[in-house]
């Protein structure tokens, strides 16, 4: 027979566990106070009765319930020992999931940019732009912008695709017609990407031409005898990196970051904490995994309060690429407050 189950956050069956851990407490503490009274009481009625030299049947009586205090009191510490080690569980099981949902998404993340670098790296080697080389005319831009057009729609995930002469001038767009004739030859990537073999990836920031937050990629173009044509580049809608975080199941009252190599969110549900919030500065956890202080790429640390109790688990994963993806330095940080109990 099987009986639904209804889905409750891990978080909150740990807090509610931690609760009724306190409550174990409290009982575990009268019972100490319940054999501590007996045994106080046996003691006292010993001496009392000695007096009255009354010892006999009483004695074995009192020696009973100081054998019972004492019996009470040791299964007491056992399972005083028992419910630490409960507790001590708990603290791993949560930490080992945070560290397992920053490990996934920053995986998932990373999985996406390389697909986003891949596609820049297929669509430079089509010949509508080494037909553009061969023929520089109003025709071929032509050709390249329907060409743009297309990829922007099959695609579905950037907010524009951009094509620069080797000059440095803009020649087709996907979306943004007007950018046409624009001088993108001082950019400093676009100097970077005229020179380099891979394609460029840039941190996420908000685009100059789009007005939003993306990550762009360039590539130099090159015709069949290995000299440069142009630069393909593309703006990628941050939104979907977004709909990552958003998607990714943590608590209500849990926190998921993606931050930068600086130590600045660039993704989180609140929109409004992108580059308005620094982990370096509000998390000691984040400073030791920015500073390579931590000997593997993910794990979590425990955060507890004066009297030693579980307030916050923060999981965490950096940067590790994905194939041939050198990835971005970013990390992912996966806070879980524990609520008061």
């Amino acid at each position: 027979m099987f009986v639904k189950g209804e889905y409750v956050s891990i978080t909150d069956m740990i807090s509610d566990t931690l609760e009724g851990y306190e409550k174990t407490q409290e009982s575990m503490h009268e019972i100490e106070n319940i054999a501590k009274q007996s045994k106080m009481l046996a003691n006292n009625a010993a001496r009392e009765f000695g007096r009255l030299e009354m010892a006999g049947n009483v004695q074995i009586i009192t020696q009973q319930i100081k054998s019972f205090a004492k019996s009470s009191m040791e299964i007491n510490e056992r399972n005083k020992e028992h419910v630490e080690e409960l507790v001590h569980n708990i603290n791993h099981m949560v930490g080992v999931r945070t560290a397992d949902v920053a490990s996934d998404l920053i995986e998932k993340i990373e999985r996406s940019l390389f697909e986003r670098k891949s596609n820049v790296e297929a669509w430079a080697s089509f010949e509508v732009f080494k037909d553009y080389a061969k023929d520089p005319s109003e025709e071929n831009c032509r050709k390249i912008a329907k060409t743009l057009k297309n990829l922007h729609r099959i695609y579905g995930l950037y907010y524009d695709i951009f094509f620069a002469d080797k000059a440095g001038i803009v020649k087709a767009a996907a979306v943004r017609e007007e950018s046409n004739g624009r001088d993108i030859s001082n950019t400093e990537w676009f100097k970077e990407t005229k020179n380099s073999e891979d394609a460029i990836v840039t941190d996420m920031h908000v685009s100059e031409a789009v007005h939003e937050y993306v990550v762009s990629y360039s590539i130099r173009i090159l015709d069949d005898d290995g000299k440069f044509i142009g630069v393909l580049t593309t703006r990628f809608d941050w939104n979907h990196i977004l709909k990552l975080i958003d998607d990714t199941k943590i608590s209500g009252h849990g926190e998921i970051y993606l931050i930068n190599k600086d130590g600045l969110v660039i993704a989180a549900r609140e929109r409004e904490l992108i580059f308005h919030k620094n982990m370096l500065l509000e998390c000691q956890g984040a400073q030791t995994i920015l500073a390579n202080e931590m000997d593997k790429l993910y794990g979590y640390a425990i955060e507890v309060n004066e009297q030693e109790q579980l307030t916050r688990v923060l999981g965490y994963a950096k940067s590790q690429g994905y194939l041939k993806y050198q990835g971005m330095q970013w990390a992912v940080l996966a806070l879980e407050n524990i609520k008061e109990v």
